[in-house]
């Protein structure tokens, strides 16, 4: 299963890890990092949950495999 990058504008602060369960989350001061292994069907159900939060999305980059 490919791992993704996904940064989003703003610090999101600890509800993240709760809206973005299984995925690993770096808060910095003016961007979150959320990262972790997704096939296509979770990335887009992914960005529909970002999209609906209202979520401002700064980029994807699928990582590559060792």
């Amino acid at each position: 299963m490919p791992r993704y990058e996904i940064r989003v504008m703003g610090s999101l602060g600890p509800a993240a890890g709760q809206a973005f369960p299984g995925l690993a989350v770096e808060v910095g001061p003016t961007v979150t990092v959320l990262s972790g292994d997704l096939d296509q069907h979770g990335l887009q159900v992914l960005l529909d949950r970002m999209h609906a939060m209202g979520l401002e999305l700064v980029g994807i980059r699928r990582e590559p495999r060792a």
